[in-house]
């Protein structure tokens, strides 16, 4: 038994009556083919027996059509709904997603990238757990591909982001309790090291002074994302003499410490106190009550960074660039999690 002749990309496109681009197109799965075109061309290559050769292509243009994805964290399904809309968009122009966590560890985060450029990725998309990580901003510098970063600052790199607008949910939420009759909100926040927890805040105070509400510094705690900080602080929070009447959970960790801890103490949503959190999640929409949330379009966060690395890969010409940042708001979602303030029906 022989095996099948070699056949060229180019024989292929004459057999087929069409240019190598539009092969190429097929290949690679891309759009702007039509369907009897796409057809006719995947019927000459099964006939044909035609086998890219990927490893000589990667050779031959140094590209190896693999992208890093680092998050700090994969049991946030944040990062979980960030990386599936990444990888969507990644797959249906023929690359691979590596997905690499640093387990909210910086360290970590350095390393996980230096690995990664190693492996000659043709780009990275980054949710790193400390945006002050001299470390990795060394790293990212002598790595020569482009990187998107996923609500992230990070002074002394070259990099497009895809960023989250806060204010407007925020606006929404405060507006709604104080509509509600609350004055004593409490508020459980995250790392000040990263972006979200930062313009969470400052949403948060601007949200409250367009309220006439005081911002009492005893019911403001802001140091984590974890779920036993919000634990943590809601049982502080909630055994003072006064308590607040409603909690806003800085995001989707923490809200879950949050809910523990009230159901631990008896507490009852709404009946008790009203919750509000950032980050919508199937556990939010599903509980007992669902809970009102400040959401952001997770999957679009990575389907957005990952069209935005593909655009700079495919630059021409390939280099230097003045970096982009792409804006997404948030919006306010009521569900059953809240209720009038006793003191409004009063």
């Amino acid at each position: 038994m022989t095996d099948r002749p070699s056949i060229t990309m180019k024989e292929i496109a004459q057999r087929a009556n069409v240019s190598v681009a539009t092969i190429s197109r097929v290949l690679n799965n891309r759009e702007y083919v039509r369907d009897d075109v796409r057809r006719r061309v995947l019927e000459v290559i099964d006939e044909a027996g035609y086998e890219p050769d990927h490893m000589a292509r990667s050779l031959r243009t140094r590209a190896t059509h693999t992208v890093g994805f680092i998050v700090r964290d994969l049991l946030d399904l944040v990062f979980a709904a960030m990386a599936q809309g990444a990888d969507s968009v990644l797959g249906e122009h023929g690359y691979t997603m590596l997905l690499a966590t640093s387990g909210l560890d910086a360290e970590l985060d350095t390393r996980r990238f230096a690995h990664l450029r190693q492996r000659h990725v043709d780009g990275f998309i980054l949710a790193v757990s400390d945006e002050r990580n001299e470390q990795l901003v060394a790293e990212m510098g002598r790595a020569s591909v482009p990187i998107v970063l996923v609500d992230r600052e990070m002074t002394g790199v070259t990099a497009d982001a895809v960023i989250t607008d806060y204010r407007p949910g925020t606006d929404e939420a405060v507006r709604y309790l104080a509509e509600l009759g609350h004055r004593r909100i409490g508020y459980i926040g995250g790392d000040q090291r990263l972006r979200p927890g930062r313009e969470r805040w400052l949403a948060i105070e601007r949200a409250f002074a367009a309220q006439g509400l005081t911002l009492d510094a005893s019911l403001a705690k802001r140091e984590s994302f974890a779920t036993e900080f919000g634990y943590e602080q809601t049982r502080a929070l909630i055994d003072t003499p006064d308590r607040p009447s409603a909690i806003i959970a800085g995001g989707n960790q923490i809200a879950v410490g949050v809910l523990q801890a009230l159901h631990d103490s008896g507490l009852r949503i709404p009946d008790d106190i009203s919750v509000i959190s950032y980050d919508d999640t199937d556990l939010l929409r599903v509980g007992t009550p669902p809970v009102s949330v400040i959401s952001r379009p997770l999957i679009d966060t990575g389907r957005l960074a990952a069209e935005q690395l593909l655009a700079r890969l495919n630059q021409e010409p390939p280099g230097r660039f003045e970096p982009v940042s792409i804006v997404l708001p948030t919006k306010f979602e009521v569900r059953e999690s809240c209720r009038a303030h006793e003191e409004l029906s009063s």
